[in-house]
């Protein structure tokens, strides 16, 4: 049994425009994490983390408005197994309990206009699964890794936010951060000589 654990404090000041109001917080935020080797091939791992986000640097929905720190209470838990020396597969499934999630769009929407804006939707959730196969290149007998090696992932997530934002709105029921289906594809090769070359490919719904 591994287990890692630690404590951060962050402490957050903004203030946009003069007359405006000003955000002034600190939070503490706990971070346990922990793995299990049940036998040789297979290590579970779980854990809690409670996360603060510094708001991006983008004028909030109301002019002058500064935008509340997005915090929120991570869970995880994977499973992997190693099929063979260089082969491993995993799976894992996460929860985010999101408190002022900030979310980002265009000012004007389905305009050209390279002006963001931001809001605070009071809760939002995500939860989802990934599974993930894993290729390493092997080694040469100089003990050099040279080879191909490659990544497959497939993500399942559902993100929903809840209760008003800080224009007093409802918040939609699915906004942006919603990503059904999400696939990645990684594939790379590395010579003798150290140089490696790589294509990636990512899909989101």
């Amino acid at each position: 049994l591994t287990a890692n654990y630690g404590l951060r404090g962050d402490w957050y000041k903004q203030s946009q425009n003069l007359g405006s109001s000003t955000i002034d917080t600190f939070a503490l935020s706990p971070r346990l994490n922990f793995s299990y080797n049940l036998n040789r091939a297979s290590t579970l791992r779980w854990s809690y983390n409670r996360l603060f986000n510094t708001p991006p640097l983008a004028q909030g929905a109301i002019i002058g408005q500064p935008i509340q720190p997005e915090t929120l209470d991570q869970y995880d838990l994977s499973l992997e197994h190693q099929v063979s020396p260089r082969q491993s597969v995993s799976l894992a499934y996460y929860v985010k309990q999101i408190h002022n999630q900030v979310d980002t769009g265009l000012l004007i929407p389905g305009s050209q206009i390279g002006l963001y804006s931001s809001v605070n939707l009071q809760y939002g959730g995500v939860h989802g699964i990934e599974f993930v196969y894993d290729l390493q290149a092997g080694k040469d007998k100089e003990g050099r890794t040279v080879g191909w090696d490659t990544t497959f992932n497939y993500t399942y997530s559902i993100a929903a936010p809840n209760g008003i934002d800080n224009t007093g709105g409802i918040v939609p029921n699915f906004n942006d951060h919603d990503q059904r289906n999400t696939v990645g594809l990684s594939l790379g090769y590395t010579w003798k000589s150290g140089a490696n070359s790589s294509l990636v490919i990512n899909h989101g719904s």
